[in-house]
């Protein structure tokens, strides 16, 4: 993904598909409560290779986790993210 921004800054401009599509195979959701973002170190870590480690990505320590709630009409909805460094 690196390579497809060029160093440059993110915009609606630059986003292209092939992007999008890595920053969305990037996403393992656990469950509709637990989602984890895997940020690849470099360009072999792809779609397949995550893949094949989810269970052990859902497991790494993550560099950064949190927690996020949305506002709902009844109740509100609760989401728990981390984001984990994928090494290849």
């Amino acid at each position: 993904m690196g390579k497809s921004i060029k160093g440059e800054k993110l915009t609606p401009e630059t986003l292209t598909k092939p992007i999008v599509q890595t920053c969305i195979e990037s996403i393992i959701v656990v469950d509709k409560h637990n989602i984890v973002f895997v940020l690849p170190n470099n360009e072999k870590a792809n779609y397949e290779l995550i893949k094949e480690r989810r269970a052990k990505l859902v497991e790494h320590t993550p560099v950064l986790e949190g927690n996020i709630t949305y506002p709902r009409r009844f109740r509100p909805e609760h989401l728990h993210y981390k984001v984990v460094l994928m090494q290849t």
